[in-house]
């Protein structure tokens, strides 16, 4: 019990108060969470996503584990969520936002800072990885997913290119293999714009919970909590250990997996007109879910 209160204290709190002052600021200022939103999707994510990649600092056998685990993970979810969806008998909208607030975590603005206060800078450096591969993927897939609820496959396709951050991780990933060096002041200019990612992300995060209105359909919402949060976690410890993950890495990625649905669900759902309200109402309940959730896992890993 004692090691449960002092990872809520020491982990879970911070996160909680810097989300906690967006939701001030948006409660008592005319906040606009899509402009916020913007810089961070066009400047802030991009930077952070480019300068994690360019400074990688692991091994070459730990970067593809990740990255592979993640992958894999990712695919699982979405499978068992479209099974879901489709065993439940939802519209074609509903279950595209069913399946993207399945498969999409808040590995940006709850894991990553997660990640360092649980771990120090080590297991952030395992969580970047995890980002990144989450981050594509909601770009690309995700978009697509989101897209496809409402409108044809080619012009789901066509959304996935408008994705900056694409660019920023095979530009960051191209340098880094090449060993070409960025011109100081530039990069310093691109480390300070992706340090301003993570508190810029929780704030978005605490912004945006205060716009959720939770859904009526109690039957998709809890279907997606049981799946996002339940099994979602046991996912992950399956194919850490099936993948070779080992000590700080296998813990980061069993704690990325257990992250609740990510706040960008939100903005995708609304963008292509897939059930936003429900989409909302998930990022809501799960991350509510998960600050029990995550406490009591931290306090068994650690």
């Amino acid at each position: 019990m004692a090691a449960t209160v002092r990872v809520f204290w020491q982990v879970i709190t911070p996160i909680l108060i810097v989300a906690g002052s967006g939701v001030l600021l948006a409660w008592f200022m005319d906040v606009s969470p899509a402009a916020l939103s913007r810089v961070i999707f066009y400047i802030l994510g991009p930077a952070l996503v480019f300068s994690s990649i360019y400074g990688l600092n692991v091994d070459s056998r730990g970067i593809w584990q990740m990255l592979g685990f993640s992958l894999l993970y990712a695919a699982s979810m979405l499978a068992i969520a479209v099974a879901v969806a489709r065993i439940l008998g939802f519209s074609r909208a509903l279950a595209s936002a069913f399946s993207l607030a399945g498969f999409l975590v808040n590995s940006g603005n709850y894991g990553l800072p997660l990640a360092l206060f649980a771990f120090g800078e080590a297991g952030l450096q395992w969580a970047v990885l995890f980002y990144l591969t989450n981050s594509i993927l909601s770009n690309s897939l995700g978009v697509f997913i989101a897209a496809r609820g409402r409108e044809s496959s080619r012009r789901a396709l066509k959304s996935m290119l408008n994705a900056p951050v694409l660019y920023a991780a095979l530009l960051g990933a191209l340098m880094h293999w090449q060993g070409w060096e960025m011109p100081g002041p530039v990069l310093k200019a691109v480390n300070l714009a992706g340090g301003g990612a993570v508190p810029a992300m929780l704030v978005l995060l605490g912004v945006q919970l205060t716009r959720v209105k939770l859904d009526r359909d109690w039957k998709a919402l809890g279907a997606l909590t049981i799946t996002r949060m339940g099994i979602g976690p046991v996912v992950g410890m399956a194919l850490a250990t099936l993948l070779g993950l080992s000590g700080l890495a296998w813990k980061v990625g069993v704690v990325d997996a257990s992250m609740p649905t990510a706040v960008y669900t939100t903005i995708l759902t609304s963008e292509y007109d897939a059930e936003p309200v429900f989409a909302a109402g998930a990022v809501l309940v799960t991350t509510l879910t998960s600050i029990v959730t995550l406490t009591v896992l931290l306090s068994l890993l650690r």
